[in-house]
């Protein structure tokens, strides 16, 4: 095993370890972080498209133009009546002769056509495992005679470990029940959980008694909910009461119908509960 951040007295960090490292991380994708300009494209003219600062992640590889100045990249006449696709890629390349690597912006043009102009190809490559040429692909660059009429986005923005950890759920806590309700914003679904204490009278009814709540305290989520899949309630330990429907609304509880084999007279439950829907 090497070390890697740590002082050997000599130069030994190689550029991948740092890929590994970065890998390990970010994944093997390609991705613009959250940062600067992000690499946003303008248009200059018909012959130039000005890429600002950011910075990338290729494999592993992270390359960046420098804060508040931009890359150059000169497009080639178009057609008079023809229709083209250029492809702008971040190119990762290594001289086979000296190992020397870079990572530069590059054009690939494309071939004009009529109506239906194809993208043209690109090498996707794989760094770690020593292909010499591995292009990320950033903007398509359509041209409908001599005019640029479209740029089109074509990578993703990877945020930063704060924000993805933030994006995975979201927690909401009732202060005075200690309900909780859990959010997880990509799907939009919602989780709640909690105790509810229902006061109710059971009489006579049959073979058996069955009543319906007086009174929920606690009965509020801790979040209301959009739309309310499903709710199960329990009653706690040592109570021997049977929850034979329920009423409810997005943001609680309405009213429960209970059943057991003896009557109540005006007796609360302590009851759990678990809902699921979205929001």
């Amino acid at each position: 095993m090497d070390i890697i951040t740590g002082y050997t007295g000599s130069p030994h960090v190689t550029a991948e370890q740092d890929r590994d490292i970065n890998i390990g991380i970010f994944g093997n994708e390609s991705y613009v972080l959250q940062t600067g300009s992000q690499l946003t494209a303008e248009v200059s003219s018909n012959n130039e498209i000005k890429v600002r600062d950011g910075v990338i992640m290729h494999q592993g590889c992270a390359a960046s133009i420098k804060k508040n100045t931009y890359d150059s990249l000169a497009i080639t006449n178009g057609s008079q009546g023809m229709k083209r696709v250029d492809l702008i890629v971040a190119r990762y390349s290594r001289d086979p002769s000296t190992n020397v690597e870079s990572l530069a912006l590059k054009v690939i043009q494309g071939t004009p056509n009529e109506n239906s102009p194809t993208v043209p190809g690109y090498t996707t490559g794989d760094i770690q495992s020593g292909d010499l040429v591995a292009d990320m692909p950033l903007y398509q660059v359509i041209l409908n005679g001599l005019n640029i009429t479209e740029v089109k986005k074509l990578f993703s923005v990877q945020g930063s470990i704060a924000e993805l950890s933030s994006n995975l759920y979201e927690t909401y806590i009732d202060s005075s029940t200690k309900n909780i309700c859990i959010r997880f914003p990509k799907n939009r679904i919602q989780i709640c959980v909690g105790s509810i204490n229902v006061y109710a009278t059971l009489t006579k009814n049959g073979a058996g008694y069955t009543g319906v709540s007086a009174k929920i305290t606690q009965a509020e989520f801790a979040k209301p909910f959009k739309l309310l899949r499903s709710c199960t309630v329990t009653p706690n330990d040592g109570d021997w009461i049977i929850v034979l429907g329920k009423q409810m609304k997005e943001s609680g509880f309405v009213q429960l119908r209970l059943g057991y084999f003896n009557a109540y007279s005006n007796k609360n439950f302590w009851m759990d509960y678990i809902a699921i829907g979205t929001y």
